[in-house]
């Protein structure tokens, strides 16, 4: 594991071996780095992605489970 400098890692953050985290990076907390991660970057989530992707799906998980929320599904009747 390479940290170059001004990395920010949040707490438990766990990073297999042989990965690269740029220049001042930046993980979430409770990430698991897989993969290199680039300079000036920021990554969370397990595995841990770019932030940017990372949350367009949390924005997409709330919005589904809101929806969920407010139409709830009848229970069918079939006797």
């Amino acid at each position: 594991m390479t940290l170059e400098d001004f990395v920010v890692l949040g707490p438990r953050t766990g990073i297999t071996p042989h990965i690269t985290v740029g220049r001042g990076a930046i993980t979430a907390s409770r990430s698991t780095v897989y993969e290199n991660i680039p300079a000036g970057e920021s990554f969370g989530g397990f595995p841990a992605k770019r932030k940017r992707q990372w949350l367009r799906e949390v924005v997409a998980l709330e919005r589904l489970a809101q929806r969920d929320h407010n139409n709830p599904q009848e229970p069918s009747s079939e006797t």
